[in-house]
């Protein structure tokens, strides 16, 4: 499947480039922020107490659509409400343990809510504020696995990408990189997050290309987590993809064979796509 993005003005421009990472972040496609909706208030008693406290205490930078002053989502998370996509993420919610969980530590610390400039002074959390969100991640069920779907590992990701590089000529291949969506895709994302994750990195690829007309990206593999990309079709040179890729993190490279880092030229051919919206598009790597 190849993605094709919309001709939106592609070029240096931070707005747009900060709604791409975002989109990914939410799963949500290169949608403009008034476009999407607010989440409604779950009707179970647990879930609607904690969706209360984060609609008054955190909406107002974390909630795309309830944004104070034109701000921006703050920490790259805009979809405070949409409790079902919260659980899902590790990062902020571990379910059945409120203890291990960074989004209800932050705020039994009083970290968060935080005041910034042009707003009071954040209101303190009460006690049965913090326990209602507390009460909602202790009952969240343990999941483990995402259902009937397989684990994308490293060895499968590498053979989708060997096979891929096989079936290219010399020339073609030198220009091939890929982008890897296996860390949302084995946190199980749904495939409509999924879908919005990959227009989300079309998004980027392109808002960071000086070429005059969007390029494409293939998705690769029965279920699209791997995005291939043509160095040429978006102005970049082998030297710029490597000044980004060897800045990712050591621990999400994939152990490609010696033919695969032969025919691309280079030793990093992938990165992951959420790591790639967070950090190409920040200083230093943005400019």
């Amino acid at each position: 499947m190849v993605l094709q993005v919309r001709a939106v003005g592609f070029g240096f421009r931070a707005g747009w480039v900060r709604m791409a990472a975002l989109s990914l972040a939410l799963g949500v496609g290169p949608a403009l922020a008034e476009d999407i909706a607010v989440p409604q208030q779950p009707t179970e008693p647990v879930p609607a107490k904690a969706f209360g406290v984060f609609d008054q205490a955190c909406a107002g930078c974390h909630q795309i659509g309830k944004l104070k002053n034109g701000r921006q989502p703050s920490g790259a998370l805009g979809n405070i409400l949409d409790l079902a996509a919260l659980a899902r993420n590790p990062a902020l919610v571990t379910p059945g343990n409120a203890d291990a969980s960074p989004l209800y530590t932050s705020m039994q610390s009083r970290a968060m809510p935080t005041e910034l400039p042009g707003d009071a002074a954040a209101t303190e959390l009460t006690a049965t504020e913090l326990a209602a969100v507390r009460d909602w991640i202790e009952r969240l069920p343990v999941v483990t696995g995402c259902g009937e779907r397989v684990r994308m590992s490293g060895a499968m990701i590498a053979k989708t990408v060997g096979s891929a590089v096989q079936a290219l000529d010399a020339v073609r291949a030198a220009k091939a990189r890929f982008i890897s969506l296996a860390p949302l895709y084995n946190s199980c994302a749904t495939d409509s997050e999924l879908v919005g994750a990959r227009q989300a990195v079309a998004l980027v690829i392109n808002a960071l290309s000086p070429a005059l007309e969007p390029a494409p990206l293939t998705s690769l593999g029965p279920d699209g987590v791997v995005l291939q990309v043509d160095l040429g079709a978006i102005g970049w040179t082998a030297t710029a993809w490597d000044k980004l890729a060897q800045r990712a993190p050591a621990a999400s490279f994939t152990p490609f064979d010696d033919a695969v880092r032969a025919a691309t030229g280079t030793s990093v051919p992938m990165v992951n796509g959420d790591w790639l919206a967070d950090a190409a598009t920040r200083a230093p790597l943005y400019y």
